[in-house]
């Protein structure tokens, strides 16, 4: 049998983990997050833009960008200081711990994001020790282009000239149509018919010939 303290310090070990990962949990749940407000912004011409200017740690710094729309392109840039400075980016759809993209910077200085999403995404910017960091949001205009129709009206359509003359020069490499309920034959088939007709023929005048000269007997 199981000791009655053992089963106690285990339990109790287990209530303290599931008591810090708690604590972890509503830690980040807890933390502040920043609303991105883009505005237009002489510095780039076309589009809204944000600039922030911080410096990160493990916590890390959250932010919000909302109102974008699949038709609006979206570009995220992190610039850090050093060559040798790691921060952690990743861009958010819904839960905080399942990134939809996660970078970090490397000798280059900076990592960059280029997508487009509905509603509303968010920013998680950490790094292992403190970390100056910068961070662009910018979000263009929409993109109004018209998409291609799917289907048009048949008289309205118009065959392409390659396609007419690929058909024209495979006319003469098409079987000859017949009428309903009648047969073809290619030269080969009708010379195997020919043939097996003339060995019938030369079959049955063999059986009259033998006949013959047994009644002759």
């Amino acid at each position: 049998m199981r000791s009655p303290i053992l089963v106690c310090m285990v339990s109790l070990l287990f209530a303290v983990a599931s008591a810090q990962v708690r604590a972890q949990e509503e830690g980040v749940e807890e933390q502040p997050v920043t609303v991105v407000e883009v505005q237009p912004d002489e510095r780039i011409p076309e589009g809204k833009s944000a600039f922030y200017q911080g410096e990160t740690d493990q916590a890390g710094h959250r932010f919000a960008v909302g109102g974008t729309d699949l038709t609006q392109p979206v570009a995220i840039t992190v610039l850090t200081r050093n060559a040798d400075d790691r921060v952690r980016v990743r861009v958010v759809k819904s839960d905080w711990d399942e990134p939809d993209r996660d970078e970090t910077t490397g000798a280059d200085k900076r990592v960059d994001f280029r997508f487009r999403t509905f509603d509303q995404f968010k920013l998680w910017v950490t790094a292992d020790q403190p970390t100056e960091y910068q961070l662009v949001v910018w979000v263009g205009e929409p993109n109004l282009t018209a998409v291609p129709a799917i289907a048009v009206p048949a008289s309205r359509f118009v065959e392409p000239a390659g396609d007419a003359a690929t058909r024209k020069d495979a006319a003469g490499l098409a079987p000859v149509p017949t009428r309903a309920g009648a047969m073809s034959f290619s030269v080969m088939e009708l010379g195997l018919l020919m043939a097996l007709v003339l060995l019938g023929a030369a079959f049955l005048a063999y059986i009259l010939m033998r006949r013959n000269a047994r009644r002759g007997a």
